[in-house]
């Protein structure tokens, strides 16, 4: 009885391994570069108006995506560089709300924010030691974030990127 208990559990155990290591493929896969670039020109509407809601926005702003359907919305005055506590902002627009909610959960983004002097990054996937998606360049220069080791220009001010 016990032996068949101990087998029963090593059978959920490796298919539940199993069953990760498809499901991480399959997203891994969904987060190449060429996926990450063919789903950000077919919705560069979306990611052009959250671009300009934040650049005349008088903040940085960091947009967290925490569960289906739900976002937070933070902003560090860019005055303070003390590590002044953030402050939560509301999307009065509903357009860019909408914008916002499919770019995090339609198309799987992680979070928005401005870094660097010049950048407001859309983070498609991130882990541990590296992140990859798209990013604005406010100024028209490259983004200037000094961990990309791959940016590839997409369209106009937009490029793929990849950073440690």
């Amino acid at each position: 009885m016990i032996k068949k208990r101990y087998y029963f559990i090593l059978a959920i155990i490796g298919l539940l391994v199993i069953v990760y290591v498809f499901a991480n493929g399959i997203y891994l896969g969904n987060t190449s570069q060429e996926n990450i670039t063919k789903d950000f020109k077919r919705n560069m509407d979306k990611f052009i108006n959250v671009t300009d809601y934040m650049k005349n926005n008088n903040d940085e702003v960091f947009i967290d995506n925490l569960d289906w359907g739900k976002y937070s919305i933070k902003s560090l005055p860019l005055k303070a560089v003390d590590g002044t506590e953030l402050r939560i902002l509301v999307v009065d627009d509903k357009k860019v709300n909408d914008n916002i909610l499919y770019i995090l959960n339609k198309l799987g983004y992680r979070y928005i924010m401005e870094k660097g002097l010049n950048g407001i990054y859309f983070l498609r996937q991130t882990g541990i030691k590296f992140e990859r998606g798209v990013v604005f360049s406010k100024n028209g220069s490259k983004p200037d974030l000094k961990s990309i080791y791959l940016l590839q220009p997409i369209c106009d001010n937009w490029y793929y990127y990849e950073a440690k």
